[in-house]
């Protein structure tokens, strides 16, 4: 059986890949970046799903799957689903991909074998500690949900 959401579940590993508590999370994105919204994570069989909550009323969000992949951690989020893409010019999903992509160096942003946006973050599993984990789903979370805002303005993920 799956585990609820917790804000105060603490999880240090789980399928070769390397986490920590959401309290500790939520306190370093808190001394980091002033950020005050809210992380939780669950669980699952092959991953770990990690819901961030973003600004005061916690009504933007946005779900990251963490998985291990061979020797590397891989985090990814949903941009936008395949209806939302079809409707991009070219033009348009060139911008939010490509040109994004340059811009931004953590984060990546593709369009995926189902044809949906998909924002990913790579890390080797044998360096990454505490900072770099924190650091990597954080950044693809308000990378993703920036991008979803800038297709649609409906928060879905």
């Amino acid at each position: 059986s799956e585990k609820p959401y917790s804000s105060k579940q603490d999880i240090y590993s789980h399928n070769d890949i390397p986490t920590f508590s959401d309290d500790d999370i939520n306190q370093y994105l808190w001394g980091k970046f002033h950020w005050n919204g809210s992380l939780s994570t669950r669980k699952r069989r092959d991953s770990i799903e990690m819901l961030f909550r973003f600004n005061d009323d916690k009504t933007r969000k946005h779900l990251i799957q963490v998985t291990a992949q061979g020797s590397y951690c891989l985090f990814e989020s949903m941009g936008a689903e395949k209806d939302n893409v079809k409707k991009l010019t070219a033009e348009r999903l060139l911008n939010l991909t490509w040109l994004r992509n340059r811009n931004i160096d953590l984060v990546e942003f593709i369009v995926d074998a189902n044809d949906c946006l998909t924002g990913r973050t790579l890390h080797p599993l044998s360096s990454m500690g505490f900072e770099e984990f924190a650091f990597s789903a954080y950044m693809l979370a308000v990378e993703s949900d920036r991008l979803e805002y800038l297709i649609k303005e409906p928060d879905e993920y």
